[in-house]
């Protein structure tokens, strides 16, 4: 806790083991919103992509190998 309130088990929040005041937990929920996330976002779309280029790869090879055995 950052302010060092004295708190009743009642009145306080656990987060991660710690109890937290309505101010202080208000605090960091504005600190994790506000974090960049686009870094994380950016990352997702070329995973994404680049796993959908190697399915379809696999597949036009699967497909092409098949038709070289029959």
């Amino acid at each position: 806790m950052e302010c060092r309130k004295v708190l009743c088990a009642e009145c306080a929040t656990d987060w991660d083991g710690i109890n937290y005041c309505d101010t202080c937990l208000g605090r960091r929920r504005v600190a994790m919103r506000s974090a960049r996330r686009l870094p994380g976002w950016v990352a997702l779309a070329l995973g994404s992509a680049l796993l959908l280029f190697a399915a379809a790869r696999l597949m036009v090879w699967t497909v092409v190998f098949w038709a070289r055995l029959l």
